[in-house]
């Protein structure tokens, strides 16, 4: 059987081999006839589609409530994250009124939340500030902190929609986690240094340097520690501990609550802005005590401006930057919640949705945005079942707009600067996979620290990308199996062989897509065997924690320590003949004596005695060596049989190491992985029949 029967009688069609730009134009030919141009409207415009499949006695209920709490849970965040632009808090409630609305219409995802995100946020700090103290800032006169922002969301805008035209969405989906963790870090200390002057109470001159300019800031900052606000330090050291006590305290047990509340989270931010405000409104901080606060927050929107575009060549490399992490950081919520819930969302759509949605919004003083973490689970545990919660979420942040705004004139601008230093503790905290990364891939390592300076993103490819995305489609004799990964009954298992002949290296991300492989087949009922797989990357995935951990018997731990004992026993006895001889040779006359030996055809040959000492010195060296690699090998193993104990009776363990790659699942060649295949298949097959019980 041919490939080519062998694709018939499966039914798989194969992908031609044509030309890119005559596909393109083929389809976007398609979309334009009466029989394409339904179908590429729904896709596109994607509120027709949830639209249709809407019912309000089932949803709306539920999309009530999550677009209520989102919105609530939204207005201290996108007022705190507005600064960490380094904007006033009423730009946050811009972007968080107009990009839901605009997401709505385009999105694909039912329970994404669309808005400010602190590390958007951060980027655009970065970059504005470096705009407005630019060498050259006579080329672009009169501009201001929000055209230059309003500039950057429409040009990232443009990429976005661009990178979506053209389908780099493909490349997006192998985007190295350490080049977004590296660009997410940097920024994230950026928008630290720049809060502790609002936290402390004081100000600090802004700098124009071409190179070390955050160092210079630090240093700024130390100087001006001595002009420390005590009660603006006082007041946003009592909100940062109520906001800390919150999160290890209170979160746990409202996230535990099974009532009618349940879902619901605790809202730590917005109760602390209230008594932040009534505090600063009743002593009259800033009047006694100098608390600097919002002193006005206007009602109502700015009027439409067309963003400036002769700065787009000084601010290009930033937009770049922020199109690629606020669509990885979009896909990868969105995934989350897709796989959960059992629906697909369209990553090319996502991109064009997301430029969509900058290109409009910069038109309103919005800067750019992309999805939440936080507010997208929240709206996922509200119950949200379309994006008409984000719709409601909008709603909110517009009465807010309408006619919150001056009750807000007296909060204090340290209290927003404590919330931003809780929300940021966690990105901060990536830095500590660094150890990781030196283990199982170095070159990673290094880009984590060279990354933000030279390319500020990556496009690394996954050695296993084409496993990964084919492997849905691994068995086509059954259709099932593409259909549903967590439901499988009435299957049976089967084996796939991987020829890994030709990996030679994995870096973070390949590591991950292997293991997205194994723990992606298992569940479709199909046990991956990986063949010819080269022992370098045995050991990384080791290193790595891919690999299941090896048991280690008692018996043999103590078997190697008896040899190890016996071995090192004999090394001392031959340094110790080997010294008396050398102490019997220094008594003669010129420390050189020629012994007869015995050779094997009983004849008499001299040899210095030195010489043989030599020999005999640099054996016992060998054999010291190899007695101290026993030693490290036996160290590792008594390491390893002392966890193995601790983690006898740990289910969270047992159900780690069942998602790691069993060591019967690796062979040194294709036909050792057929030989054993079959047995394989059965063992599995048995061990799950025992696990379900029979009616």
């Amino acid at each position: 059987m041919n490939q080519a029967e062998y694709d018939k009688k499966y039914e798989y069609n194969r992908e031609s081999s044509g030309n890119w730009l005559s596909k393109k134009v083929d389809n976007y030919g398609n979309a334009l006839t009466r029989k394409g141009f339904v179908p590429a409207l729904k896709r596109r415009v994607r509120c027709i589609k949830w639209l249709e499949k809407y019912k309000p006695s089932e949803m709306l209920i539920s999309d009530l409530i999550a677009g209520i709490t989102v919105g609530i849970y939204n207005v201290p965040q996108a007022m705190s994250y507005s600064t960490l632009a380094g904007l006033p808090p009423v730009y946050g409630l811009y972007a968080s009124f107009f990009p839901p609305l605009f997401y709505s219409i385009f999105g694909s995802a039912t329970h994404s939340s669309i808005g400010v995100f602190s590390i958007t946020c951060l980027m655009v700090n970065k970059c504005s500030e470096r705009m407005l103290n630019h060498e050259n800032k006579e080329d672009f006169p009169g501009l201001t902190k929000i055209q230059a922002i309003t500039s950057l969301c429409v040009l990232t805008g443009i990429i976005q929609a661009v990178m979506a035209i053209v389908r780099c969405d493909k490349l997006m989906k192998f985007l190295s986690e350490p080049a977004i963790s590296a660009i997410t870090f940097s920024a994230c200390f950026f928008g630290v240094v720049t809060q502790i002057p609002k936290f402390c109470g004081f100000s600090v001159p802004s700098r124009n340097e071409p190179y070390f300019g955050l160092f210079y800031s630090i240093y700024a900052i130390c100087t001006h520690l001595t002009k420390t606000n005590l009660v603006t330090l006082c007041v946003s050291s009592c909100s940062m501990a109520f906001l800390v006590l919150s999160k290890i305290f209170i979160d746990p047990m409202v996230e535990s609550y099974d009532g009618i509340l349940k879902g619901i989270p605790f809202p730590k931010e917005l109760i602390t802005i209230i008594l932040a405000i009534l505090a600063s409104h009743f002593l009259n901080l800033e009047q006694n005590y100098g608390v600097k606060t919002l002193h006005t927050v206007p009602r109502g929107f700015p009027s439409p401006d067309i963003p400036r575009t002769d700065i787009w060549t000084y601010i290009i490399q930033d937009a770049f930057s922020i199109a690629i992490v606020a669509y990885a950081v979009t896909m990868a919520m969105g995934q989350i919640f897709a796989r959960k819930h059992k629906y697909r969302i369209d990553s090319n759509q996502e991109l064009l949705a997301l430029g969509l949605i900058n290109i409009g919004s910069s038109f309103f003083s919005v800067f750019p945005t992309s999805c939440s973490l936080s507010r997208t689970l929240v709206n996922e545990r509200c119950g949200a079942k379309s994006q008409l919660s984000g719709i409601i979420s909008a709603i909110v942040i517009l009465f807010v707009i309408l006619f919150v705004g001056p009750l807000l004139e007296a909060l204090p601008n340290c209290v927003l600067a404590a919330i931003v230093l809780v929300v940021v503790e966690p990105l901060l905290r990536n830095i500590t996979k660094l150890p990781r990364l030196w283990r199982c891939s170095k070159h990673d390592f290094v880009k984590y620290f060279v990354l933000d300076h030279s390319l500020r993103c990556a496009t690394d490819f996954c050695k296993c990308g084409k496993v990964s995305r084919q492997r849905r489609r691994c068995d086509p004799r059954n259709k099932k199996r593409r259909n549903s990964v967590d439901s499988q009954e009435g299957t049976d298992w089967t084996a796939i062989i991987l020829d890994c002949h030709t990996w030679t290296y994995t870096d973070s991300m390949g590591i991950a897509a292997v293991k997205d492989i194994n723990e992606d087949l298992q569940k479709l009922q199909i046990l991956p065997l990986f063949a010819n797989l080269k022992s370098s990357l045995r050991r990384q995935y080791e290193q790595a924690e891919l690999l299941e951990e090896e048991y280690v018997c008692e018996k043999e731990v103590s078997k190697l320590e008896q040899r190890i004992s016996e071995e090192e026993k004999r090394i001392e006895e031959e340094k110790a003949k080997l010294s008396q001889e050398k102490n019997h040779i220094a008594k003669l006359n010129g420390g050189v004596v020629e012994y007869n030996l015995e050779s094997g055809n009983n004849k008499e040959e001299t040899v210095h005695v030195e010489f043989k000492h030599k020999q005999d010195e640099q054996q016992i060296g060998q054999d010291q060596r190899r007695l101290n690699l026993q030693k490290k090998i036996l160290a590792q193993k008594k390491l390893k049989l002392t966890n193995q104990k601790k983690k006898a009776d740990d289910k969270k363990q047992a159900a780690v190491n069942s998602k790691r790659i069993a060591n019967y699942q690796i062979y040194p060649s294709i036909q050792e992985a057929l030989k054993s295949a079959h047995e394989l298949v059965d063992k599995q097959q048995n061990f799950f029949k025992k696990l379900v019980p029979k009616e």
